[in-house]
C-alpha cells in the first residue's frame, strides 16, 4: 500500500467527535490496517532504536507494536494522574494538555530507557504539548531521541517544525 492509499484508507475510518478528538479503535480493530500503519511508522528506524517511548494509554499500543516490529524495547510512560508509583523515587514532567488541564508524565529514576537510542510514538498529536513533555523527560534521562511517529497530526507550527527538521513521521494532517 502506497502512503497516499493508507492516508485514505485512515481516513475512511477515522471518526471525530464533538470534542475534537479521533476514535482511533476502528483503525486498531483493522488488522490489515493497523499492520500498515505499524510498517509505515517503523520504516527506516530498523536497528536504530534501543526503546519505543510512549504515553498511556492509547499511545501503548501503537507503541508496542512498533516496537515489536522494530526488536526494539518498549517503555511506556504513565499519567501520573493514573500512577502506580506511589512508594518509587520518579522523575515527573508537568504539562498543559490540549484541553488547558494541567498534566504530568513520569518515570521511576531506573528507567530502563535511559541513555538509549529512542523512538517516540503516539496515536494523534494535538497540540504537541504531550510530545514535548515526552521529549523533556527522554532529554532528562540522555536519551537520544532518533525521531516522533505518530497516525496523525493537527496542523501546528510546532508540527511543521517538526516535519520541516524531518523529525517527524506522519500519515495525515488535518488542518
Amino acid at each position: 500500500m502506497t502512503n497516499l492509499e493508507l492516508k485514505q484508507k485512515l481516513q475512511s475510518v477515522l471518526t471525530r467527535s464533538e470534542d475534537g478528538k479521533y476514535d482511533l479503535l476502528p483503525v486498531y480493530a483493522d488488522s490489515a490496517l493497523f499492520t500498515e500503519i505499524v510498517e509505515e511508522l517503523a520504516g527506516g528506524y530498523e536497528e536504530q532504536i534501543d526503546y519505543v517511548v510512549a504515553p498511556e494509554a492509547m499511545g501503548w499500543v501503537l507503541g508496542a507494536a512498533v516496537a515489536t516490529k522494530l526488536g526494539a524495547g518498549f517503555a511506556g510512560v504513565r499519567k501520573l494522574e493514573n500512577s502506580v508509583y506511589m512508594n518509587q523515587d520518579i522523575c515527573r514532567v508537568i504539562f498543559m494538555d490540549h484541553e488547558k488541564q494541567r498534566r504530568s508524565f513520569g518515570v521511576p529514576l531506573s528507567w530502563e530507557a535511559k541513555e538509549k537510542r529512542i523512538l517516540i510514538v503516539d496515536d494523534w498529536i494535538k497540540t504537541g504539548s504531550q510530545v514535548q513533555a515526552l521529549i523533556s523527560l527522554c532529554e532528562r534521562f540522555d536519551c537520544k531521541i532518533k525521531g516522533i511517529a505518530v497516525i496523525g497530526a493537527d496542523s501546528r507550527e510546532i508540527i511543521k517544525e517538526w516535519l520541516d527538521k524531518g523529525q517527524l513521521k506522519c500519515i495525515d494532517i488535518k488542518g
